[in-house]
């Protein structure tokens, strides 16, 4: 029976689990050395921002599986492919399965880990770093609480926790690339992110509306109100920091504007987690917090709106 493992998997600091377990896989299999902020805005995660009914907490997931994930990577110059089977119970799962377990099990012998979506109880992103044939189980790095260590997930559960998606990404390797033109497609990103889609209500700049609707209406999951609002104040300070980082190298002209309104995003989104923060299922919303989320939410939206029209005039130019 084989034994596999990648040592020191480390999840990126952020709130955003995939763009965390990206940097995780990338570090450990020495196809990245920059920073989280780096990589949350070159990939363009750092500018996802999505708000579904009822601001659940499957909102900071909401993204073409498919096709956001091996785009992201691809800005950096990284080869990649996702897989993405769901509902479950089609007839050809188990081979469906058996063909994902050979396929992160090859990947892993390569010295490269794998993205998988849920592969704990918690319905994030996680990576999967090694296996034991004679467990016939996978090693799992993920989110969690702090100190806590991930079960093994066996390999005939991988694609079937809570919410049963069989998702998995593999990296086949990194060139170089123009560090100037991948930075600016990933602002054409940023502006493409921001513009409602049909396929996407709740996308871009109409999350605000829904977000703001469903607190003035008091309609809401109190979980989800409090990790989106971690989550996305969490994304929304990498933004800055990346947008600072562009105008100190002057890396393109004139995106001082987006920068200076992204801090005062962030800095209100901040405010906001305080009044609402994060405690897992057990998170509320105190009524007493809401007029005061209400506004910096909605002043939120018009600094953030703002930000996005400076990036795409720079752009325009």
């Amino acid at each position: 029976m084989t034994r596999r493992v990648i040592e020191n998997v480390h999840m990126g600091n952020t709130w955003s689990s995939w763009a965390g377990c990206a940097e995780a896989v990338l570090r450990a299999a020495g196809l990245y050395d920059g920073d989280t902020t780096e990589l949350m805005g070159q990939t363009g995660c750092a500018f996802h921002f999505q708000i579904n009914p009822g601001v659940c907490p499957s909102s900071v997931t909401e993204f073409p599986w498919n096709d956001f994930p091996v785009y992201a990577l691809d800005l950096l110059g990284v080869d990649s492919e996702a897989v993405q089977i769901s509902p479950p119970g089609m007839l050809r799962e188990p081979a469906m399965r058996a063909r994902a377990v050979a396929r992160i099990k090859a990947s892993i012998d390569g010295g490269i880990p794998a993205i998988v979506w849920a592969p704990t109880p918690v319905l994030e992103f996680g990576v999967l770093h090694g296996y034991d044939d004679a467990d016939a189980a996978f090693d799992v790095t993920a989110y969690g609480a702090p100190g806590s260590e991930p079960d093994p997930l066996l390999y005939e559960n991988l694609g079937r926790g809570e919410v049963a998606i069989l998702f998995y990404q593999i990296v086949h390797g990194r060139e170089p690339v123009d560090l100037s033109q991948s930075r600016r497609r990933a602002l054409e990103l940023c502006v493409q992110l921001w513009k409602p889609s049909p396929s996407h209500p709740g996308r871009g700049q109409s999350g605000y509306s829904v977000w703001l609707d469903a607190l003035r209406r008091e309609d809401f999951v109190p979980f989800g109100v409090a990790y989106n609002t971690t989550v996305y104040a969490d994304a929304k300070r990498h933004a800055q920091k990346y947008l600072e980082r562009l105008v100190d190298e002057k890396a393109f002209a004139g995106l001082e504007p987006a920068r200076d309104a992204y801090a005062t995003v962030a800095s209100k989104l901040a405010r906001v987690a305080e009044l609402i923060p994060f405690r897992g299922p057990a998170s509320k919303v105190e009524k007493t917090a809401l007029p005061e989320a209400i506004s910096l939410l909605a002043q939120s939206a018009e600094h953030e709106a703002r930000a996005r029209t400076a990036i795409e005039r720079m752009l325009a130019c």
